[in-house]
């Protein structure tokens, strides 16, 4: 038996319980009657604790029975107390609003096994549940990923976003390790090792960013911008926090923006119309993200065709059949360039409709939309189109309309730019034509010659070469360089040109004609500038005699291979005063070959003269392709990349032995 002063304890403290404490407390009896309530949770039912005693749950609160009763029930069976039981439903106290409880339920029972009742333990969380689903609403309405971790990795929660992807089951994915879910299923194995060494580093407290792939709802992947932040109560980790933003949109654009820059790049890069359309054609697939790339640019010999440029990847049969077509043709691009109007196609049934004869070649180029865009002068006029095929279904919206507006505009104005190219090239030519020769025919010797304009200016400068027959006793080849462009240069190259020329066919003992030139050029008022290397080939002796004048000297090619510089006398630049001097002699048997250029030739922005010319030596030993011609231009187009900033001239004699001509 408890003693006086131990019962008076228990009395005080179920007081305080019964009327002070803030958590409900409740005693029902075996009937699950409520026998005693405090003031607590009669407040919470919203009546009196009077008009609890010998009344059932249901009698007083009866909303809350279906969950309560069924628990309290149990624990009066089986004597395991019901920790944590969350209850919502609706008492008197406020009648129409779903409330929120926190109960346990205990068996009592005496010291000799005898049950009591229960004893009920109730707090309101009805402020937690509520901040709790508004914060979950908040989770479950962001479109990021946002799932919840233990710190060993096993998912224990994640949002609607996460869930709502077709194949997601809530049982597959909760309770398992969070790399081994279903949105890691298509990972590659070094982002799945990543996503592990992230949580192994999450437990230890620290946090994690980095992108990786994941499969999204409709089977691909996405790229998307994990993070991994821990949880820490008392300085332990207590869950980990992963997100996942989807950034694969944004990495398109990117990827869009850098192509329509590295396309612009390449446009610029490209001079002639020739170029710009291969260029479009070839490399602007990625900034369109298609399977091909075509333009259409009306022939200016015949209006009424369209030469087309096709990409790289087309069937032989179908480039070459759309390689110039009618403009009355019924295509998407005669119909763009006929109208002036873009021709859209978003999908195979569009292109069906519209285009029915020419089904079977799109699924041979593999294409379902289409589209064709003019080509437009500042005036209005349609000088071609730009047409673009997908291997994939395209929705056209607004934006993708504007893309594609961008990108043709890019290319019609390289186009516009490069017709004047062509123009100033053409001009070029007839200057070539006029101004310098075509070489002679020299029984024993393949000669080869070329002259490439810079691709500013007139497009013709002072770089020049000349070739004398010497009748018989073998040839005088001329290479020269006065320095500038455009009209001036081209009339001083003319003059220089045609006065060694003249002093050759006087004759002129060879070793007098670079210092009369310089005699006879001398400057007049007037600043000159020139270069000039000139060799006699011996075509009976098969020797070489050159002189150069502040010229770099020419290159030889053995018969076995080796090529070497030519040995020459040096004078002066053309124009300053230099006496005579006997030309250097050096072999030239059959089978070898001379190479005269002008500097355009070598020099390189950032590069020594030395190592420019030690490459065209190489250049030249390693040739086996073909006769002087083709060497001349092939060492001509070797030579640039992108727009040439200065003119050249190559002059190319191979001996081919007596008898042989050229």
């Amino acid at each position: 038996m408890p003693c006086l002063s131990e019962v008076r304890l228990v009395r005080a403290l179920l007081a305080l319980v019964m009327q002070r404490a803030p958590m409900g407390f409740a005693f029902f009896d075996t009937d699950l009657r409520f026998v005693l309530i405090n003031d607590a949770m009669a407040d919470m039912n919203g009546r009196s604790p009077e008009d609890h005693v010998g009344r059932a749950v249901h009698e007083v609160v009866p909303d809350l029975a279906p969950r309560a009763v069924p628990a309290l029930q149990a624990v009066l069976d089986t004597g395991v107390a019901a920790i944590g039981l969350r209850v919502q439903g609706i008492t008197p106290a406020r009648p129409g609003v779903v409330r929120t409880w926190l109960q346990n339920y205990y068996r009592v029972t005496t010291e000799d096994g005898t049950v009591l009742g229960i004893g009920a333990l109730v707090q309101e969380v009805t402020h937690e549940q509520e901040v709790q689903e508004r914060q979950r609403e908040l989770i479950d309405g962001l479109f990021t990923f946002v799932g919840v971790c233990t710190p060993d990795g096993i998912l224990v929660e994640a949002n609607r976003a996460a869930m709502e992807m077709p194949g997601v089951v809530p049982a597959d994915t909760i309770g398992q390790p969070f790399w081994d879910t279903c949105w890691w299923s298509a990972a590659d194995e070094r982002d799945r090792d990543a996503v592990r060494d992230a949580i192994a580093k999450g437990a230890g407290g620290a946090s994690s960013r980095f992108e990786v792939a994941v499969r999204r709802h409709d089977g691909g992947l996405s790229s998307i911008d994990f993070q991994l932040v821990p949880l820490t109560y008392h300085g332990e980790v207590t869950h980990l926090v992963v997100s996942a933003l989807d950034v694969t949109e944004r990495r398109d654009q990117t990827a869009r923006v850098e192509a329509l820059a590295a396309l612009s790049r390449r446009l610029n890069a490209s001079v002639t119309s020739e170029a710009v359309a291969r260029c479009i054609a070839d490399d602007g697939l990625r900034a369109l993200r298609a399977r091909y790339a075509s333009v259409g640019l009306v022939d200016p010999a015949n209006p009424a065709q369209l030469l087309v440029v096709q990409p790289d990847g087309l069937p032989n049969d179908l480039a070459q059949r759309y390689a110039v077509v009618p403009m009355d043709a019924a295509l998407p691009m005669t119909d763009a360039v006929r109208t002036g109007a873009s021709v859209v196609l978003p999908d195979e049934d569009d292109a069906a409709g519209r285009y029915p004869h020419l089904v079977v070649d799109r699924e041979r180029a593999g294409v379902q939309a289409t589209a064709a865009i003019p080509f437009m002068r500042a005036d209005g006029r349609v000088f071609g189109a730009l047409a673009i095929g997908w291997d994939r279904p395209v929705d056209f919206t607004a934006e993708e309309r504007a893309f594609l507006a961008t990108v043709t505009d890019l290319c019609g104005q390289a186009l516009e730019r490069s017709r004047l190219t062509d123009a100033h090239s053409e001009l070029a030519r007839a200057l070539q034509v006029q101004l310098l020769p075509t070489p002679p025919t020299v029984v024993g010797l393949d000669i080869g010659v070329t002259y490439r304009p810079a691709a500013t200016g007139l497009g013709f400068g002072g770089d020049w070469y000349d070739v004398i027959d010497l009748g018989g006793a073998g040839v005088a080849i001329l290479v020269g360089d006065v320095v500038g462009h455009g009209i001036e240069a081209a009339a001083r190259m003319a003059e220089v040109r045609a006065s060694v020329a003249t002093l050759i066919r006087l004759p002129v003992p060879f070793d007098e004609v670079l210092p009369r030139a310089s005699a006879i050029l001398a400057p007049t008022g007037e600043d000159l500038l020139a270069t000039l290397a000139l060799v006699v080939v011996g075509t009976a002796t098969g020797t070489l005699r050159c002189s150069v004048a502040g010229h770099p000297p020419p290159l030889v090619r053995q018969p076995d291979g080796v090529c070497r510089e030519v040995p020459a006398t040096r004078h002066p630049p053309v124009g300053m005063t230099s006496a005579p001097a006997p030309l250097a002699v050096s072999p030239f048997p059959v089978g070898s070959t001379l190479v005269m250029f002008t500097d355009g030739l070598v020099e390189r922005r950032h590069e020594s003269l030395a190592t420019s010319v030690a490459r065209l030596a190489a250049t030249i030993s390693a040739w086996r392709d073909g006769g002087a011609v083709a060497l001349a231009h092939a060492l001509a187009d070797v030579t640039v990349a992108g727009p040439r900033t200065d003119d050249l001239a190559v002059a190319v004699v191979r001996h081919v032995g007596p008898g042989a001509p050229a």
